[in-house]
């Protein structure tokens, strides 16, 4: 679900009961076949709080996912992954609705990060690393997300950690426990932008197929272009015909590790720790401190203007 401002999700709080008195709920942030999320006031901390109202309709397998995404985030405690501070069940409409309240990340979503074109190269690794800290944490769990996108990286501007920006991933609702017997690889679960390529065959997945994702949202970021458009069916088959394209004029540190993690073997695809590893390299290619990462920027941005005829990069 995508976490984003949605002007044509439908919000009437004459609709919606509130999990308790505690919670006064405000605009929908974002909307999905899982049910709202909306931004709510949190009477009794005194801040704002994303407040996840799942449908109390559905298949089998909806409910599933949603009291899987509950348990699986309610177990979870890592820097870069949504921190859930509430759930349960409540009423709408004189039905039993379960809820769900994480952490608000006031500054939105990479998504939305992306729409101002292609973003500075020490932006993107610093996003980057963060999701490959929260991804190896969650593999070293036998976890695998699957729907690794802008749209599910959260940002925020607060200084809480070493990074520009604070990043978290967040919806899990089609995570899963890798070899899972239960879960039906014939269905093809994800957003088909940044699907892998054995997640667009309904083969088995792993973690492997997070790596898949994560470096095509570094391209897309780096470039200010989606490397796979068009239908759903088109997109899929598109990543079995072809690698992505990684520009020529991108920094080699860049070329080989995108390279590595968009490869169509999942065998041959970096781990998470590694992808970690290898950006806090980018990030530090000298050494340590600003210098390096400004240097770094720098190479990008020359590069990138020479091969695309978008605006100047933009300076997060």
């Amino acid at each position: 679900m995508a976490y984003l401002l949605d002007d044509e999700a439908p919000f009437d709080s004459r609709q919606v009961s509130e999990p308790s008195p505690r919670y006064e709920f405000n605009e929908v942030l974002g909307a999905g076949g899982m049910g709202h999320v909306y931004r709510a006031w949190d009477t009794q901390e005194h801040r704002d709080v994303a407040v996840k109202l799942f449908s109390s309709s559905g298949s089998a397998d909806l409910i599933t996912r949603r009291e899987r995404e509950i348990v699986l985030l309610t177990a979870l405690s890592h820097p870069n992954i949504v921190d859930v501070r509430d759930a349960g069940t409540t009423l709408t409409a004189d039905v039993g609705c379960r809820f769900m309240v994480m952490e608000y990340m006031e500054s939105g979503t990479l998504q939305n990060r992306l729409g101002r074109g292609p973003l500075d190269a020490s932006f993107v690794a610093s996003v980057g690393l963060q999701m490959a800290d929260a991804l190896a944490y969650l593999h070293a769990r036998s976890i695998a997300h699957l729907d690794v996108k802008p749209g599910n990286i959260l940002l925020s501007e607060e200084r809480r950690s070493e990074h520009q920006v604070l990043a978290k991933l967040s919806d899990f609702d089609i995570a899963r426990y890798v070899g899972d017997a239960s879960a039906d690889e014939e269905v093809i679960l994800g957003t088909a932008s940044y699907l892998s390529p054995e997640q667009a065959l309904g083969e088995p997945v792993a973690a492997a197929s997070d790596i898949y994702s994560l470096g095509l949202v570094l391209l897309e970021a780096l470039t200010g272009h989606r490397e796979y458009e068009g239908t759903e069916e088109q997109v899929a088959v598109a990543r079995l015909l072809r690698d992505p394209a990684i520009p020529e004029n991108l920094p080699l540190e860049w070329r080989q590790l995108l390279a590595a993690m968009t490869t169509r073997d999942a065998s041959g695809r970096p781990a998470a720790d590694e992808v970690a590893r290898r950006l806090r390299g980018i990030l530090s290619p000298t050494g340590s401190g600003r210098a390096g990462r400004d240097a770094l920027g720098r190479r990008a941005r020359r590069g990138l203007r020479s091969l695309f005829t978008r605006p100047a990069l933009v300076s997060c």
